[in-house]
């Protein structure tokens, strides 16, 4: 019976228990249904959920809401709340975030016979386009069961309408067999009034099993959903092609039997074992004259592969790539005759002491030259007191295969003495171009890390390279780039005078010469 007034007897207040088996809610409405239905869960201050039938959806909806039980019309849905399940089970399948249609049928083919027999027909699914340049694609699996034997079936599908009732198509299929072939998937097209597309297969033999159907539509737009249709009854299948329509023969791509592979249209792949086709038959192991291979993807001779635009070894297959304008690259550093050959990348250039001057304003001392026993290396240094930071400068003009882009650097000083503490540099750049101004501040200094001396007297110490310098101003070929270095007294420890002998400066190049 209907809940209408519940007895005392049939609600417990602090357990609510209802013996009645239905409950009717939005009892007494007439007319056309046009208020959302169902019940809303109370969450306090998170928002509320509610189990509803959405009029304006028609289908049932888990939602999260605002609403508490006073709305008599269409129920805000703030968004769909999650479910959780053991087991879920359809025929269609739609979502939210998409097109995609997804159904999945069975026949059974016994409506005039106990099983399918040869020379029926299986109407699957049903597209009528209602207007002019509507897309589909269609796409899925036809499998046959047949006592041990299986045939599967997997074809894809465009569909179009173009000035209705003007239709075309495209579709390709593939298919796997381990007995005999037990179905011919097919396409029926109409092409006068109420033009459209039928998805159906013919069967070649008594199938003494059933048919699955799994297919995904996806159609251009949602309001295109209502045009497609599955054909639900087990049990439907027909003597002849629906009136009206033609049947189509999707297009074979391969087919694989049993271990066999039968490829319809040009074959691309590895072969291991014997090929044969209408092209070319090989009948060996290995060829040792072939006079012709026409076009070929991949291409392998011995231990050496030609692949596209890359030709390689099996170990390393793209060796070598060649662009379409015929440059060649390498990915790992060529060689001649087992000696590497130069190309364009990081490469430096040492500045001496001897090569640099102190700066005007803060200067370091003027350039020396330090003898350290008679007849032995002489210093040509540039002495940085420890008190304060002290600059000197140089200039480079980079060659025109520099990429113009960041340097780094590594400075070589030494100690006339024995304290250990630490030495860190600082340096900075600025291009300039023909016609600019050489008044032009310096780019931001970068500094090495701080590198401790050893402690004997006049040993030759090594900084680490630095990071990225950024040349200030716009480099650019044939500029004159001018450098600031200092000693970053703030980040070092060494009490005596540095003395600075000279700076690697590395660069990159982007090319193989300066022509």
């Amino acid at each position: 019976m209907a809940l209408t007034m519940p007895r005392a007897s049939q609600i417990n207040f602090d357990l609510t228990n209802i013996t009645d088996p239905l409950i009717r809610i939005n009892s007494g409405e007439t007319g056309s249904a046009d208020k959302d239905s169902g019940i809303v869960i109370e969450r306090g201050d998170d928002t509320n959920v509610a189990i509803i039938y959405d009029e304006s959806a028609d289908s049932f909806a888990l939602i999260n809401t605002d609403e508490i039980g006073t709305t008599a019309g269409n129920v805000t849905i703030a968004s769909y709340a999650d479910l959780t399940l053991k087991k879920v089970t359809q025929s269609e399948q739609q979502y939210t975030t998409s097109n995609m249609m997804k159904f999945n049928q069975y026949y059974l083919g016994d409506a005039s016979g106990s099983y399918f027999s040869d020379g029926e027909y299986q109407n699957v699914l049903t597209i009528i386009p209602d207007g002019n340049s509507q897309n589909y694609q269609v796409r899925g699996t036809i499998s046959a069961q047949n006592a041990g034997e299986t045939h599967t079936v997997t074809f894809n599908a465009a569909l179009r309408s173009n000035s209705l009732p003007d239709l075309s198509w495209s579709i390709q299929y593939t298919e796997q067999y381990n007995g005999s072939r037990y179905i011919d998937p097919q396409l029926w097209t109409k092409e006068t009034s109420t033009a459209g597309f039928i998805f159906a297969f013919k069967t070649l033999g008594t199938i003494y099993g059933n048919v699955t159907v799994d297919i995904d539509v996806i159609p251009r737009s949602s309001s295109q959903k209502s045009n497609v249709t599955m054909n639900n009854t087990v049990s439907s299948e027909q003597a002849g092609v629906d009136s009206g329509y033609t049947a189509n023969d999707m297009t074979k791509v391969f087919s694989i039997i049993a271990d066999d592979l039968t490829v319809a249209g040009t074959l691309t792949a590895n072969v291991t074992g014997n090929a044969s086709g209408t092209a070319a038959t090989v009948t060996g192991a290995a060829q040792t004259n072939i006079t012709s291979l026409g076009t070929l993807t991949t291409l392998t001779v011995d231990n050496i592969i030609i692949n596209g635009t890359n030709i390689g070894h099996t170990s390393d297959t793209d060796s070598i790539a060649i662009a379409s304008d015929g440059v060649v690259n390498f990915t790992q550093t060529p060689t001649v005759a087992s000696a590497a050959v130069k190309f364009a990348g990081k490469e430096s250039i040492f500045i001496p002491a001897a090569a640099m001057y102190p700066s005007t304003t803060n200067g370091c001392a003027a350039l020396a030259q330090v003898e350290t026993t008679a007849l032995r290396p002489d210093l040509k240094c540039l002495d940085f007191d420890a008190s304060s930071d002290e600059f000197a400068q140089f200039a480079v003009s980079f060659p025109k295969s520099w990429n113009e882009g960041t340097v780094t650097f590594q400075p070589f000083w030494t100690v006339t003495g024995t304290n250990t503490g630490t030495v860190a540099w600082q340096l900075g750049g600025i291009a300039v171009s023909n016609d600019d101004s050489i008044n032009t501040a310096f780019g931001t200094l970068v500094a090495t890390t701080a590198l401790a001396h050893s402690g004997t007297s006049n040993d030759l110490m090594v900084s680490a390279e630095s990071g990225a310098v950024t040349i200030a101003g716009s480099p650019a070929a044939d500029d004159q780039c001018f450098f600031q270095i200092n000693r970053d007294v703030s980040a070092d420890a060494q009490t005596g005078d540095a003395r600075l002998l000279g700076i690697k400066l590395f660069f990159t190049t982007d090319a193989g010469n300066d022509a």
